[in-house]
């Protein structure tokens, strides 16, 4: 097939696909057909004689590049399976072990949990760095190289207090050879600004960058490093940066411009995915948003009307149940579960969804990979997982030690980490000679108590994998075992997918024993939604991105979760939040497709009137337990429009 197949010449994907300048900006709306721009204008690149191995193109999940591979090789164009497609951490991780950085400045690549991140941060407290939550601020903005906003310079600490933060926060990893997720972006960055000369930066002639909106500062700077002796193609939508969590912004694909002054800018607006009606409410949303780039996303004239239904339930409970029930008439009248995407604000109540569903005898999965260990006990439950795994691990052993504790017995574990600084001995050894009293280090009773429970518990848990070949069950107890579904359902994907080991020979137990809780500990860390699915999925509206369906079900849609923004937060910073939670609702209700001639489809938004205080306090609502919580709709909803149907009941869609 050739590049061109099936292109519009009069259209801006031509125009895309063809234009030969060295910088080029699209803001690409929603379903405007940026993916297939982007893999056509690379097919058309290797067509024309460039080096496939020297094209470079960065996405935002491993699913995508994945995807971009495969569609360029599905075009028979020789040499397109030479593209080099990663994420950007991806390239970063490559880049830090071709140059052997990592070695030079004695740092190791295990990365590290959310919940060791946290058990970490009680261990840095020697100067004012504030509580947890500021603590863990500290920890994104090192990972953004200090570039808190659009406007920042990366690099350096702004001010002695991060810098402090930042020599305790690496002394810590050094000391228990670890990596932040985040630190290869700050590692690379500095590694090419102080190193102009590295063959790197000379690797690629052509890179191209997809949803440039959710990189932050010190993230695009390495990709303008890189693009020093290359063409460079930069391609997303102000409209749908979600991340200000990790210091990206808006204003990065905005303002590229300003640094690029010859930059060809080209712009997609007409929305082919999703149906007419839907693009003209999604359009009428986001204009609520002030200095926007694109002007009006427009409706493709060939798609149909599509569906929309507002509907409101007295309960949260009615709600859960009445989704369930709708899911399972969609299903009655035609639709595949596989075309079915609920979206909802809480993993909570897509849980309960999920169940009410499946004891329909409807295949439905959760993809929360982002809370895979919602709770405490799973969190300690896969530590000691991970220790029988990886016994030296100093990591998950400080997390252990710390388990329990309000204080994460921080002040005992600093006797020990002072000790073996000293000694040149490990904490486990430490812990070892401790327990048969060959040394003494006054203070530590508690944690020397803690690690004779662990080591029983580890005892314990191995006998049981010696015996049942299998460890999830151990952990779960009593008839409620919803907190264990996320770990569970990855347990089960891996179980299916490696082979069985001689259970009888120890050495191949344990050795597929460490197999499988090294595949859940990527999955944990670095989550993806698969794309090869038979079932109905349910997930949070952040992780719908790049996604599409069908039938898109947004439950739950009420002020006290979207657009919920606390008083206590400054007038100028909470119309900066309101607007990119905006954005968020506008992602997620343009993930509906329509299919022409075959499903026009539909977009279901509910919302509900009660929760259950109990209930209510575990989403983070303030509430009293004991009674119901009134709540209501978001505003986001009647933002959407005129076009927009008139609110019915949940009972009345039955």
């Amino acid at each position: 097939m050739s590049w061109e197949e099936g292109i519009d010449v009069n259209s801006p994907i031509f125009e895309f696909i063809v234009t030969d300048d060295d910088v080029i900006r699209s803001v690409a709306g929603p379903g405007t057909g940026k993916s297939f721009a982007i893999k056509r204008r690379i097919a058309k690149l290797i067509s024309e004689g460039n080096n496939p191995k020297k094209i470079l193109a960065v996405t935002f999940t491993r699913t995508a590049a994945a995807d971009l591979k495969k569609e360029i090789s599905s075009l028979n164009i020789p040499g397109s399976e030479d593209v080099i497609a990663r994420t950007l951490h991806s390239l970063c991780m490559m880049f830090l072990m071709r140059a052997d950085v990592l070695s030079e400045i004695s740092r190791k690549p295990r990365i590290m949990f959310s919940h060791e991140i946290k058990t970490m941060l009680y261990d840095i407290h020697q100067n004012n760095y504030g509580n947890q939550r500021e603590k863990e601020k500290k920890v994104k903005a090192y990972e953004a190289a200090w570039a808190r906003l659009q406007h920042d310079n990366p690099g350096f600490p702004k001010s002695e207090i991060d810098a402090l933060f930042e020599k305790e926060l690496v002394e810590w990893m050094m000391f228990h050879d670890c990596l932040l997720i985040g630190e290869v972006v700050p590692f690379v960055l500095k590694y090419l600004q102080d190193n102009p000369h590295s063959a790197i930066k000379t690797l690629f002639d052509i890179i191209l960058i997809d949803e440039f909106q959710d990189l932050n500062k010190a993230e695009q700077e390495i990709l303008f490093e890189l693009s020093d002796f290359s063409k460079i193609v930069i391609v997303g939508d102000d409209d749908q940066s979600i991340y200000s969590f990790k210091h990206a912004h808006p204003e990065g694909i905005r303002e590229l411009p300003n640094r690029y002054s010859s930059c060809k800018k080209i712009d997609f607006n007409i929305c082919r995915r999703c149906p007419k009606t839907i693009v003209e409410l999604a359009d009428h949303l986001i204009h609520n948003n002030k200095d926007r780039t694109l002007d009006h996303l427009l409706p493709y004239d060939e798609n149909d009307d599509g569906h929309v239904h507002v509907i409101q339930w007295e309960t949260l409970d009615h709600e859960i149940y009445g989704i369930a029930e709708i899911v399972a008439n969609e299903i009655s009248n035609g639709l595949k579960p596989e075309e079915i995407l609920i979206l909802t604000p809480r993993r909570l109540i897509g849980y309960e969804i999920r169940d009410i569903i499946n004891s329909k005898n409807i295949a439905a999965k959760s993809y929360f990979r982002e809370n895979s260990l919602p709770t405490d006990q799973v969190r300690y439950s896969f530590a000691l997982l991970y220790f029988i795994a990886y016994p030296n691990d100093k990591v998950v052993l400080r997390y252990l030690l710390g388990h329990g504790s309000l204080t994460k017995l921080y002040n005992q574990y600093s006797k020990l980490r002072e000790y073996s600084s000293i000694n040149k001995i490990s904490i486990n050894d430490i812990l070892e000679k401790l327990i048969l009293k060959e040394i003494s280090i006054p203070g530590t009773t508690n944690i020397i108590k803690r690690y004779s429970e662990i080591k029983e518990e580890i005892l314990n848990l191995k006998g049981y994998i010696t015996t049942n070949k299998s460890f999830i069950e151990y952990f779960i107890k009593g008839d409620d075992t919803s907190e264990f579904d996320e770990l569970k359902s990855i347990y089960e994907e891996i179980i299916n997918e490696i082979e069985e080991p001689d259970f009888n020979n120890p050495e191949e137990l344990w050795y597929w024993y460490t197999e499988i809780v090294t595949r859940i500990s990527s999955i944990i860390s670095m989550p993806e939604v698969p794309t090869d699915i038979d079932h109905v999925r349910i997930m949070s509206l952040h992780s719908s991105k790049g996604l599409s369906a069908k039938l898109v079900i947004i439950t739950t849609a009420i002020q006290q979760l979207l657009n919920y923004i606390s008083d206590d937060i400054p007038e100028n910073e909470q119309e900066r939040i309101r607007e990119e939670q905006r954005r968020l609702f506008y992602v997620a209700i343009t993930r509906c497709k329509c299919e022409k001639n075959v499903f026009p489809g539909k977009l279901i938004i509910s919302s509900c009137t009660s929760i259950r205080g109990q209930y209510a306090l575990q989403m983070r609502i303030p509430s009293r337990a004991a009674q119901l919580r009134q709540v209501h709709a978001s505003q986001f909803i009647r933002e959407l429009g005129p076009k927009l149907p008139r609110t019915i009941k949940g009972e009345d869609l039955l």
